[in-house]
């Protein structure tokens, strides 16, 4: 399971890609995701979008970066098994879009995406960029030693692809 933005693309806005031009794939868990995927693992992407609660962007304009992610990704040899994104924000000026059950660091989205693909989560790797992503694996009961957070801010002594082939 991997995060989106700061994982798998460039943030912009407030963290958040919003515009197609504005979408960047990175490279920082490409091998990583090959890796899984070659081993058999599904591969899932589960995101934080409030950019959609908070009304910087709607649910169409997050799912044409989700379609540009599928595509790019697809370039590489990689095939999404699901996109998991969560739309709620604490700042959005709708209450009904503050509070939710989905948002990490809670771990719903985890626990939707192992329901749905049948995923045992205690033989998942997640790897994110925030503590928010780290605290949402936790929660969902996915282990310690297979968890990564990674990005700019954060100092590795692994490769994430190594990291996953010693957790597979």
């Amino acid at each position: 399971m991997l995060d989106r933005d700061g994982v798998l693309n460039r943030r912009v806005v407030d963290g958040y890609v919003v515009e197609p031009s504005d979408f960047e794939l990175i490279d920082l868990v490409l091998d990583a995701a090959i890796v899984a995927q070659r081993a058999g693992a599904a591969l899932v992407v589960v995101t934080n979008q409030g950019v959609i609660g908070r009304e910087l962007a709607t649910e169409s304009d997050v799912m044409v970066i989700h379609a540009l992610l599928l595509a790019a990704l697809s370039e590489k040899g990689l095939v999404v098994d699901g996109i998991y994104a969560c739309p709620h924000h604490p700042l959005a000026p709708d209450p009904a879009q503050r509070d939710c059950e989905c948002r990490k660091p809670k771990p719903e989205l985890i626990l939707a995406a192992a329901r749905d693909l049948n995923l045992d989560l205690t033989r998942s790797v997640f790897i994110g960029d925030q503590p928010s992503d780290i605290e949402a694996a936790r929660a969902a009961g996915i282990g310690e030693d297979r968890i990564l957070l990674i990005g700019d801010d954060v100092d590795i002594d692994i490769d994430p692809a190594q990291f996953v082939l010693n957790a597979l």
